[in-house]
């Protein structure tokens, strides 16, 4: 009987380990996805745990025996073979893995072949895909001693701590060892900062950010600091991913940046958002054409009856394409006026909403342009950035009543909830404001 080489054990009668090595991969994949169809109702909670914990471990072994082929790939060049230019391109092909990934995937292999005991720890599931990052990336610097050495000293901790504690960790370690190394990596990291940012073709606007670890962090806690979570309550069609949260973080802290006029002049004027629009646009027309952002192109009416809502109107051309009073700009509200619905109604009004005042624009219940809506204080009602988006662009309508009350109804009118002012002054006194 041959005995089977490649997995270390034995086996049955082959001329290669290639199709060992495939039948085991084969069965284990088999048997997961039997299980994916197994009916888990009416199982314990101690059983469910159980199998979380197992589920855990199973995910470590995967990565560490993708971990192992991968490097077999890389040493073999295989990527040469099909004509990749590297294993990083090889992998954003053949398994659909972004750059980052990809370039993380063929890393870990390659170091996890000179750190057999981390190796044996993810794939016995006692440490996890990143532990097991940062003690081979440790390893790999040379700061801490030799890669052996390293790993004797880290591996302990990995198995009880957190990607975020090791990473922490290994940072003190490398200080204490040689600040002014970790000075110069620092610098290099604040030298290789960089934004980019680009309009698609679809309409979106994408960025990709890089930044060293002192300004990531300020980053990362201001959007931290304006991300909102959705209520228990919150209907399924108006849920966020976290991603979605983040992203509405990130644009409501510029949207405040800006509103407070802090930003440095830009050919003598504060940066603002600008969009052009003819009348015929403003005031709903069909025919109209769409009016146009100065970046990003066309916007729909939505949109546009949206921003003007709470904005700074400037006429540049008349109908015959005369210039008339350029610069001279007209508020829609007032800052009286705005003052006065932020004491009626002390936040966002849409129900559920805890935004406070200083995060939301003025909202048109009947709009200013399509419905010529007034700009005066019973049309006029707080609304943050999201819900002022969800009730035009995302269909939701909201009406108001002579106390103030708001009511949104969902696009498809299966959800209706209300909310009650929460401002300052009472709602009988602006009742009586009002008739009289």
């Amino acid at each position: 009987m041959a005995r089977e080489r490649a997995g270390g054990y034995a086996g049955s009668v082959s001329l290669s380990p290639r199709p060992g090595l495939l039948d085991r991969l084969g069965t284990a994949r088999q048997a997961l996805r039997d299980a994916v169809d197994l009916d888990l109702t009416g199982l314990t909670t101690e059983v469910l745990g159980d199998a979380l914990d197992e589920v855990v471990r199973l995910e470590r072994t995967t990565a560490a025996v993708k971990a192992k082929v991968v490097a077999a790939v890389d040493r073999a060049g295989l990527a040469g073979e099909t004509g990749a230019v590297d294993t990083v391109a090889l992998l954003k092909d053949r398994a659909q893995l972004s750059g980052r990934d990809a370039k993380r995937a063929v890393d870990l292999g390659r170091r996890l072949e000179r750190l057999p005991g981390t190796a044996g720890a993810l794939a016995d599931g006692e440490v996890g895909v990143e532990q097991a990052e940062h003690v081979a990336r440790a390893a790999h610097t040379g700061r801490l001693g030799m890669p052996g050495e390293v790993e004797a000293s880290l591996l302990e901790s990995a198995k009880a701590s957190t990607p975020e504690q090791l990473r922490d960790e290994v940072k003190r370690r490398e200080l204490a060892a040689d600040g002014d190394r970790l000075l110069k990596d620092e610098k290099l990291a604040h030298s290789r900062r960089s934004y980019r940012g680009e309009w698609r073709d679809d309409g979106m606007y994408e960025g990709h950010l890089l930044l060293d670890p002192v300004s990531g962090e300020r980053f990362d806690t201001m959007v931290r600091g304006f991300t909102t979570f959705d209520g228990p309550d919150t209907p399924d069609e108006l849920r966020r991913t976290t991603e979605q949260r983040r992203a509405d973080a990130i644009v409501q802290a510029a949207k405040i940046a800006l509103d407070a006029g802090d930003t440095p002049t830009n050919g003598g004027e504060k940066p603002h958002v600008s969009v052009v629009v003819t009348a015929e646009a403003l005031a709903g027309e069909d025919r109209a054409p769409p009016a146009e952002m100065a970046w990003g192109g066309p916007i729909s009416r939505d949109a546009l009856q949206r921003i003007v809502c709470d904005a700074t109107l400037t006429r540049v051309l008349a109908g015959d394409s005369q210039v008339l009073d350029v610069g001279r700009a007209t508020r829609v509200w007032s800052g009286a006026q705005r003052r006065a619905i932020v004491a009626l109604d002390g936040g966002c009004r849409f129900p559920g909403c805890d935004r406070p005042a200083a995060w939301t624009d003025i909202h048109h219940v009947r709009f200013w342009g399509r419905d010529r809506g007034p700009t005066d204080l019973a049309n006029g009602v707080l609304l943050c950035v999201r819900h002022h988006h969800v009730c035009h662009e995302g269909g939701w309508q909201l009406t108001m009543d002579g106390d103030r009350v708001v009511t949104v109804v969902s696009p498809d009118r299966r959800t209706a909830r209300t909310s009650e002012p929460r401002g300052i002054i009472p709602r009988t006194a602006t009742t009586r404001r009002r008739t009289r």
